[in-house]
Protein backbone atom coordinates (compact mmCIF):
# COMPACT_ATOMS: atom_id res chain seq x y z
CA UNK A 1 0.00 0.00 0.00
CA UNK A 2 1.56 3.30 -0.82
CA UNK A 3 0.66 6.40 1.17
CA UNK A 4 -1.67 9.09 -0.38
CA UNK A 5 -0.04 12.91 -1.05
CA UNK A 6 -0.86 14.50 2.37
CA UNK A 7 -1.04 11.91 4.82
CA UNK A 8 0.09 11.83 7.87
CA UNK A 9 2.49 9.22 8.45
CA UNK A 10 4.18 7.54 11.66
CA UNK A 11 6.79 5.31 12.20
CA UNK A 12 9.19 4.13 15.51
CA UNK A 13 7.76 5.49 18.54
CA UNK A 14 5.43 7.92 16.81
CA UNK A 15 7.76 10.39 14.68
CA UNK A 16 5.74 11.54 12.67
CA UNK A 17 5.50 13.29 8.89
CA UNK A 18 3.69 14.01 5.84
CA UNK A 19 3.82 12.15 2.83
CA UNK A 20 4.43 15.23 -0.07
CA UNK A 21 4.49 12.34 -3.33
CA UNK A 22 7.16 10.69 -5.25
CA UNK A 23 8.30 8.45 -2.29
CA UNK A 24 9.21 11.37 -0.52
CA UNK A 25 8.24 12.55 3.57
CA UNK A 26 8.90 15.84 4.89
CA UNK A 27 9.46 15.49 8.92
CA UNK A 28 11.38 17.05 11.46
CA UNK A 29 14.38 15.60 12.40
CA UNK A 30 15.72 15.27 15.67
CA UNK A 31 18.08 17.38 16.23
CA UNK A 32 18.41 18.62 13.01
CA UNK A 33 15.63 20.78 11.11
CA UNK A 34 12.50 19.55 8.87
CA UNK A 35 13.59 18.25 5.99
CA UNK A 36 12.23 16.43 2.28
CA UNK A 37 13.49 12.72 2.45
CA UNK A 38 12.94 9.43 0.92
CA UNK A 39 10.00 7.35 2.27
CA UNK A 40 12.60 4.88 3.14
CA UNK A 41 14.62 7.10 4.88
CA UNK A 42 11.99 8.43 7.14
CA UNK A 43 11.12 4.63 8.40
CA UNK A 44 14.92 3.90 8.87
CA UNK A 45 14.14 0.20 8.64
CA UNK A 46 10.83 0.49 10.54
CA UNK A 47 7.58 0.26 9.47
CA UNK A 48 5.28 3.09 8.86
CA UNK A 49 1.49 3.76 8.79
CA UNK A 50 -0.65 6.60 8.10
CA UNK A 51 -2.34 8.09 10.92
CA UNK A 52 -5.90 8.40 10.45
CA UNK A 53 -7.09 12.22 10.24
CA UNK A 54 -10.69 13.34 12.42
CA UNK A 55 -12.31 13.78 9.17
CA UNK A 56 -11.44 13.07 5.21
CA UNK A 57 -9.25 15.95 3.24
CA UNK A 58 -10.67 16.71 -0.46
CA UNK A 59 -7.32 16.78 -3.20
CA UNK A 60 -7.52 20.39 -2.90
CA UNK A 61 -7.05 20.05 1.29
CA UNK A 62 -3.82 17.51 0.65
CA UNK A 63 -2.27 19.83 -1.94
CA UNK A 64 -2.28 22.91 0.74
CA UNK A 65 -1.18 20.02 3.96
CA UNK A 66 1.72 19.19 0.80
CA UNK A 67 2.33 23.09 0.46
CA UNK A 68 2.53 24.04 3.79
CA UNK A 69 4.81 21.11 4.79
CA UNK A 70 7.28 21.65 2.08
CA UNK A 71 7.25 25.50 3.53
CA UNK A 72 9.12 24.13 6.65
CA UNK A 73 11.74 22.77 5.24
CA UNK A 74 14.88 24.02 7.00
CA UNK A 75 12.66 25.24 9.73
CA UNK A 76 15.02 24.12 12.85
CA UNK A 77 14.13 21.37 15.67
CA UNK A 78 13.15 22.26 18.80
CA UNK A 79 11.58 19.32 21.21
CA UNK A 80 9.51 21.55 22.90
CA UNK A 81 8.26 24.05 20.72
CA UNK A 82 8.74 22.56 17.42
CA UNK A 83 9.30 18.50 17.15
CA UNK A 84 7.94 16.50 14.34
CA UNK A 85 4.20 16.52 15.78
CA UNK A 86 4.20 19.95 15.62
CA UNK A 87 5.33 20.27 11.98
CA UNK A 88 3.19 17.56 11.06
CA UNK A 89 0.34 19.12 12.61
CA UNK A 90 1.12 22.53 11.64
CA UNK A 91 0.98 21.40 8.20
CA UNK A 92 -2.37 19.71 8.29
CA UNK A 93 -4.38 22.39 10.28
CA UNK A 94 -2.26 25.29 10.51
CA UNK A 95 -1.74 25.42 14.23
CA UNK A 96 1.86 24.09 15.62
CA UNK A 97 0.73 21.71 18.52
CA UNK A 98 1.88 18.65 20.05
CA UNK A 99 -0.50 16.29 22.25
CA UNK A 100 1.81 13.54 23.10
CA UNK A 101 4.16 16.51 24.78
CA UNK A 102 1.49 17.75 26.61
CA UNK A 103 0.42 14.18 28.00
CA UNK A 104 4.08 13.77 29.06
CA UNK A 105 4.30 17.29 30.50
CA UNK A 106 0.93 16.35 32.88
CA UNK A 107 2.46 13.08 33.56
CA UNK A 108 6.21 14.75 34.86
CA UNK A 109 4.01 17.32 37.13
CA UNK A 110 2.08 14.84 37.81
CA UNK A 111 4.97 12.11 39.23
CA UNK A 112 6.42 15.34 40.96
CA UNK A 113 3.43 16.74 42.92
CA UNK A 114 3.63 12.65 44.29
CA UNK A 115 7.06 13.22 45.19
CA UNK A 116 6.34 16.69 46.96
CA UNK A 117 3.28 14.80 48.54
CA UNK A 118 4.79 11.47 49.43
CA UNK A 119 7.61 13.72 51.40
CA UNK A 120 5.52 15.56 53.22
CA UNK A 121 4.14 12.90 54.69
Amino acid sequence: MSPTIGDKLATGLLHQGIYVDGGQVVHNAKGRMVELVSLEEFAAGRGWWVVPYSHPHSTRERRAIVARALSLVRTPYDMINFNCEHAANLAITGKAFSPTLQVLCLLGLAWVGYKVARSAS
